[in-house]
Formats: structure tokens, sequence, C-alpha cells
């Protein structure tokens, strides 16, 4: 009969193997358990970029179907553009306080960014709003948020209105591309600039 580890129904055999590691950020490191499916970046500074629609994957991109659960150590302090994008499983992460910032579809098609919208259709993680795709209506943005990420809105066409506290210090280029349903939206004066693509296709 086979051993297995205690809580898990993994055999004692199954634990002599080895963490696959890399790099992803000047002073970052990532390693992956493949029998927990535990994927852990530490380090200290910033996550690098990534972008899936131009052929530029993270570096544990072949492994996203076996990955349940990230942690992010303190010290890191972005996360990158599509860090944990099309991580299906993933509904597990660590969000030290030392993030401050969050790159465009961080999370995009992950279980966890589907249960935060489930919970509030306005997802915001360290002061980033960084999804409101589930929104529809008005919405208020809740005062404390100190930025909107790109893409944030992104063709959510149910959305009419928007109300933006004056904490918004930067609005994400495309943030609000496709909201063909948005008719009103208020711009605090801590906005200094519009980016590109802001309002594209918002008929």
């Amino acid at each position: 009969a086979e051993t297995f580890a205690k809580d898990s129904n993994i055999p004692f055999e199954a634990l002599d193997y080895e963490m696959i590691t890399g790099t992803c950020g000047d002073s970052l490191t990532w390693e992956y358990d493949p029998v927990f499916g535990i994927l852990t970046i530490s380090g200290d500074g910033a996550m690098a970029d990534w972008d899936l629609s131009f052929g530029r994957p993270m570096p544990w991109y072949q492994y996203r179907s076996g990955i349940k659960k990230a942690v992010i150590e303190d010290g890191v302090t972005n996360i990158g553009s599509y860090a944990f994008a099309s991580c299906q499983k993933m509904s597990d992460i660590t969000i030290p306080e030392s993030i401050s910032a969050v790159g465009i579809f961080a999370f995009f098609g992950t279980a966890w960014l589907t249960a935060r919208q489930a919970e509030n259709p306005l997802v915001i993680v360290s002061g980033n709003l960084i999804d409101g795709t589930a929104c529809d209506g008005d919405i208020v943005i809740p005062e404390g948020t100190k930025s909107i990420a790109g893409y944030a809105f992104y063709n959510c066409k149910a959305l009419t209105g928007v109300t933006v506290p004056d904490s918004v210090k930067s609005i994400g280029g495309y943030a609000f591309c496709g909201c063909t349903g948005l008719t009103h939206i208020n711009i605090p004066d801590g906005i200094t600039s519009i980016v590109e693509g802001m309002f594209s296709g918002c008929s």
C-alpha cells in the first residue's frame, strides 16, 4: 500500500522532486512546486511585464494549467502585466503590503478573479482598481482608491456612469475602451492627463 503525505493525497515518493525556478525581474526570482501547484515570487523590487497578445508570455506560462496558488513575498513592489493570466485553476493568491501597482490583465482568466468579481464587481488590489468588467449601471469608485488600471473596464457594455473619487491620481490606457453604454463620468482635478485609448469606442 502507498504511504501518503499528511493532509494530502500525494504519495511520499512523489515528494522527491526538484523545484522549477527562474527570474522574473532584475532582483526577483520565481519558484514553482509542480506537486502542490504553488508559485512563489520573492526578492526586492519590480516584477517584469509580459504580454500574451504579442507572444511575450510570463516565464511560468507552460506550467499555468497546474498552478493553484501564488505566493508573492514581501519586498516585491508590483505585479506585472499578464503575470497570472490564463492560470485558470489559481484560486488563492497572497499579496503583500509592499505591492503598490498592478499591471494590465494580471489576473485575467483566473479562478481568483472570478471569485472576487462575485463578491464585488469592483476588484481593488493594494488601492489599485484592476477590474470592473462585471459592473453595470452607474457605479461609484470607493474613496481611497489610488488608480484605475489600464483596461480595467474593457468592453463593459453595461456600464452607464462612473464617479471617480479625488483619491484617484491616475487612469491607465484603454481603461474604458469599448464601454458603449457609458454616458457620463466625472474626472477629478488630480487627473492631469487623458492617456491613449481611455474612451476608445465609447459611442
